[in-house]
This record gives structure tokens, C-alpha cells and sequence, in this order.
């Protein structure tokens, strides 16, 4: 995906996903239907797969080559 699209592309739909999951998850009750569970969770984690790889190869791409690997433990710590 970065590839073709770059980073950008990916960490900002991932963002969005990242805005719609937790706002069905605020529709949860003790007679949410499985698939709405499923949904929010599934957008959840589609969402952190879009902004987490991307975000790596922003972070090596935008650092010079004798910092990247302080800048990636860094970015790992905190992630």
C-alpha cells in the first residue's frame, strides 16, 4: 500500500478508521448484537494496521540515515 499511495494515504484512513471504531464502540450495551461487537473491533484493528506500518516507514524515510535507528527505538517505545 505505501508504495503505490505513499504513507500518508494509509495513516490517514487509518485515522479515520481510528475515529469511527471507538464512536460504535460508545453503542455498546448487553444486547449489542455480535456482528456490531465485531465491526467496531475489526475497523479497530484494520485502523492500527493502516497507521503503524506507515508510520514506520514515514519515520526512517524523514530521518537522516545516522539517526534512524534511535528515531525507530524511540518510535517503539512509545508505540
Amino acid at each position: 500500500i505505501v508504495d503505490k499511495w505513499g504513507y500518508k494515504t494509509p495513516i490517514k484512513l487509518g485515522m479515520l478508521l481510528l475515529i469511527l471504531s471507538p464512536f460504535l464502540q460508545t453503542f455498546f450495551s448487553e444486547t449489542s448484537p455480535l456482528w456490531h461487537i465485531l465491526l467496531a473491533f475489526l475497523l479497530f484493528g484494520i485502523a492500527w494496521a493502516l497507521v503503524i506500518g506507515p508510520v514506520k516507514i514515514g519515520v526512517m524515510d524523514i530521518t537522516p540515515k545516522n539517526e534512524t535507528g534511535a528515531a525507530i527505538g524511540t518510535l517503539l517505545t512509545v508505540e
